[in-house]
């Protein structure tokens, strides 16, 4: 089996989608604890950067995933926003339950 029909498989575009998604939301959340400085602002600023880096990085694989093996796009890209979306969600309620904490 090629890389381009193991690609096209509904499954294998779902669960690669949705780990790209996954690792590149976690890879902005991680980011924010790189700030070193003691204004918030610092933090928030580079974790925009890290967002605008990871929302180009998802659009390089879509394409590359159009060219590549355009029959399992859909599957991808919806998991890929579905990586997304529930990995910022984990995020969020983490972040906030650290604030009670305070």
């Amino acid at each position: 089996m090629q890389l381009r029909e193991l690609l096209a498989l509904p499954a294998v575009a779902g669960i690669l989608g949705f780990f790209v998604g996954v690792v590149l939301i976690a890879a902005t959340a991680w980011s924010r604890r790189l700030s070193t400085s003691s204004d918030g602002q610092d933090g928030i600023v580079l974790m925009m950067i890290s967002m605008a880096v990871g929302m180009l990085v998802a659009s390089g694989f879509l394409v590359a995933y159009v060219l590549v093996a355009r029959a399992g796009f859909i599957y991808f890209g919806l998991a890929l926003a579905a990586g997304f979306l529930i990995g910022l969600c984990v995020i969020a309620f983490g972040m906030i339950r650290e604030s009670y904490r305070d």
